[in-house]
């Protein structure tokens, strides 16, 4: 059994469609029809309210409400998101559910390559996420105090041995050594020096 309710947003239409066929490309076919209704505005029933709030699309035993379809918005696109675009969106919310619900009733997710797979996808989310709020808290550290960590811990920033620099001029010949020394004495920059003579990126 499917059914879609809905109304979305600043669209006045509210429709709603019931089938019982078990064939999924049927399912489809009727979840856009009842979505093209929606556009024309064609009330036929009105809406359902969840305890997650107003239920605005719903296959089987799951449902889209009004709350989570805002939550789906990006948030660069807070504001810009039309009629259309939220239209699209809850289409593309009852394919996934129609394929997902589908794949449960083959007995996608009892397959130990398919339960291998989400065990991969589970730790590289959660691995993510861990990063990401690593990264975030590091961000959150301003300048200030990073002034003041230094402050109270500079004895561990001493070095040991004197801090070297070595740059280098690579030359073919001992003929090309002599010239390059010749322009160093003479008073040329090094850096210049290096970038016309040397024959690496140093």
């Amino acid at each position: 059994m499917y059914t879609l309710l809905a109304e979305l947003f600043n669209l006045q239409g509210v429709t709603a469609i019931d089938y019982g066929t078990n064939n999924l490309a049927s399912k489809r076919g009727l979840a856009l029809v009842c979505v093209f209704l929606l556009a024309s505005k064609l009330v036929l029933l009105g809406c359902e309210t969840g305890p997650d709030g107003e239920v605005i699309a719903k296959v089987g035993n799951s449902t889209l409400t009004v709350e989570e379809l805002e939550r789906r918005v990006p948030i660069h696109l807070n504001g810009l998101v039309t009629a259309t675009d939220r239209q699209r969106m809850v289409e593309a919310w009852v394919e996934q559910q129609l394929l997902y619900q589908e794949a449960l009733t083959m007995k996608l997710d009892e397959d130990l390559t398919v339960n291998r797979r989400l065990d991969q996808a589970i730790q590289s989310i959660l691995t993510s996420e861990l990063l990401e709020r690593s990264f975030s808290i590091v961000s959150a550290v301003s300048e200030e105090d990073l002034r003041f960590y230094y402050a109270e811990n500079s004895d561990r920033f001493v070095r040991d041995f004197p801090e070297l620099h070595a740059r280098q001029i690579l030359i073919k010949s001992r003929a090309d050594a002599s010239r390059v020394k010749k322009r160093l004495a003479g008073g040329a920059m090094f850096d210049q020096v290096a970038r016309e003579e040397s024959k690496d990126a140093s």
